[in-house]
């Protein structure tokens, strides 16, 4: 008799798994916030697809991890991601001319003050660069470096590299970097 109500109860117990397991909620498009429709030419079992910058602005991972691919009767169809590698950019060093500048502190005209000090540096060839800061006292020794003459094409600066002839033992020092095409306007690139 023992042994019928183990059976019987494994077979209850077999069934209900069996029901359980049924119940699983598939995956549809409508889950997903956003989709796009891809559009195929001819009939495959194989489709290599570009996906679109936008896909990779709108997900939540960066390994697409939230992306799921649908068929036209909304079933999900596995589907693999092939990461291509960068080639690696050889970075290119650059010597650039240094140009000790004078800090000259311009007395505030109280109409025209927009709550910064403002200064003037001067160099020895006659270039003159006004800056806005909060704290003029502060700033220490400035230099203009400029790039050569034949560098006219754009490029991303990676890393800014100084080389002092003679510094005491420990030496730190905070330095702020700004850029500008004509001179007169100047832009915060790192602090």
């Amino acid at each position: 008799m023992k042994w019928m109500k183990a059976v019987l109860c494994g077979v209850l117990l077999g069934v209900t798994g069996a029901a359980v397991s049924g119940d699983e909620a598939r995956e549809k498009p409508l889950d997903y916030m956003q989709g796009v429709m891809l559009e195929t030419t001819g009939a495959s079992p194989w489709y290599r697809v570009e996906l679109s910058p936008l896909l990779y602005q709108g997900t939540a991972w960066p390994d697409l991890r939230d992306v799921r691919v649908f068929n036209h009767q909304g079933e999900s169809v596995p589907f693999a991601l092939l990461v291509q590698k960068a080639q690696p950019v050889t970075p290119e060093a650059m010597t650039l001319r240094l140009f000790p500048l004078q800090m000259s502190p311009v007395p505030p005209r109280e109409e025209g003050r927009r709550g910064g000090e403002s200064l003037v540096l001067r160099s020895t060839t006659g270039i003159e660069i006004h800056l806005e800061t909060d704290d003029a006292r502060a700033l220490g020794q400035s230099y203009l470096l400029t790039l050569p003459a034949d560098k006219t094409d754009a490029f991303a600066l990676a890393q800014l590299r100084l080389n002092w002839e003679s510094l005491a033992a420990n030496w730190q020092g905070k330095a702020s970097l700004y850029s500008s095409r004509d001179l007169k306007y100047w832009r915060s690139v790192q602090e």
